[in-house]
């Protein structure tokens, strides 16, 4: 398995989009627009944190 490098494990054709979309398949929009959220990638409701 290759490691990045923060020697976290990289699985290979996993990328960041498809572990959004596979969010959002399983838990509808509102969780793939809470997982984005979570990984900083979708703005705060209330502006900046």
């Amino acid at each position: 398995m290759t490691r990045t490098s923060r020697n976290s494990p990289v699985v290979p054709g996993a990328s960041r989009r498809t572990f959004l979309c596979n969010a959002g398949i399983t838990g509808g929009a509102g969780a793939m627009f809470a997982t984005m959220g979570a990984l900083g990638l979708a703005p705060h409701p209330g502006g900046k944190p």
